[in-house]
């Protein structure tokens, strides 16, 4: 059974940037699985793939998907709206974001 997914996404080969993207079942929030997950991508990314920035963009209202940025050590960058790619409706989002010169291996 799958539990949730990881993975880079709109990733720039010329900028050496990556969004991540993230979702897990509902019946494992709370354990740290994300956070875990989060932080070896972003180790990955870094270390292995050669990228030089990070970004998330979250629902504003996902607090949850918010506070798993900030435990990986993203930064808030910006607030803004958009279109949402399955409604085609205006919501407000939360973008964080990381490179590799602030990002501190644990």
């Amino acid at each position: 059974k799958m539990v949730g997914a990881i993975r880079f996404e709109k990733m720039d080969i010329a900028k050496k940037s990556s969004e991540i993207g993230y979702f897990l079942n509902q019946n494992f929030w709370g354990k740290g699985l994300m956070v875990e997950c989060l932080k070896n991508l972003t180790f990955l990314a870094f270390q292995e793939f050669g990228l030089k920035k990070l970004q998330l963009i979250v629902h504003e209202e996902n607090y949850a998907s918010r506070r798993v940025a900030i435990k990986a050590s993203f930064n808030f960058f910006r607030q803004f709206k958009g279109s949402d790619r399955y409604t085609r409706k205006m919501r407000n989002y939360v973008e964080y974001q990381i490179s590799k010169g602030d990002y501190r291996y644990e």
